[in-house]
């Protein structure tokens, strides 16, 4: 992978395109595939501040993408979706916890201010991971991600949460078909 386009890391697309990747690597894959979706924490508040320093607030996704890059695989399916959320879809994952443990060292990767229009800026995300078992379907596998997603942003900043069996027996039991619609 270059670092040299980083946006190119998180290109903006469609949810339709999305969820339209997640059913192609479902059908295909012979391991599980992974999905972590990142909501940056008090995005606007810090574009506002980066803005009335001179900076250029769409250089902080910019950099944000550029820093993450290290962490991807050339295989990532990459997006930007909407201001400040960001899709990782990873396939042929061997078990769950290599989602999980990608979506922690994207979390602690931001211990340190980031430095973005030579200020230092702080930024935290939000994180939901989701693996997918065998019948999951790509909308029902995105859903576990937002499930986890608002999970880990009622937690407070700088959050992972993973969608696990407990949550699936948990939307089994109270019959709840449509897991992002807890939202």
């Amino acid at each position: 992978m270059q670092a040299a386009a980083s946006l190119n890391f998180f290109p903006v697309r469609a949810w339709s395109t999305v969820v339209t990747h997640v059913e192609r690597l479902l059908e295909g894959s012979s391991g599980l595939v992974g999905v972590a979706l990142l909501d940056v924490d008090g995005f606007a508040e810090t574009a506002r501040q980066l803005s009335n320093r001179g900076g250029d607030p769409s250089a902080l996704i910019d950099s944000l993408a550029h820093h993450f890059c290290r962490q991807l695989a050339p295989s990532d399916f990459t997006a930007r979706i909407g201001d400040d959320d960001l899709v990782i879809v990873r396939p042929s994952l061997q078990a769950p916890a290599e989602m999980e443990g990608l979506g922690l060292r994207l979390v602690e990767s931001l211990q340190h201010p980031l430095e973005i229009d030579d200020d230092q800026i702080s930024i935290a995300i939000s994180a939901g991971v989701a693996t997918s078992h065998r019948g999951d379907e790509a909308k029902e596998l995105l859903g576990y991600a937002q499930f986890a997603l608002s999970d880990a942003k009622a937690l407070g900043r700088n959050q992972l949460v993973a969608f696990d069996d407990e949550d699936r027996e948990l939307l089994a039991d109270i019959g709840m078909d449509d897991p992002a619609g807890r939202r």
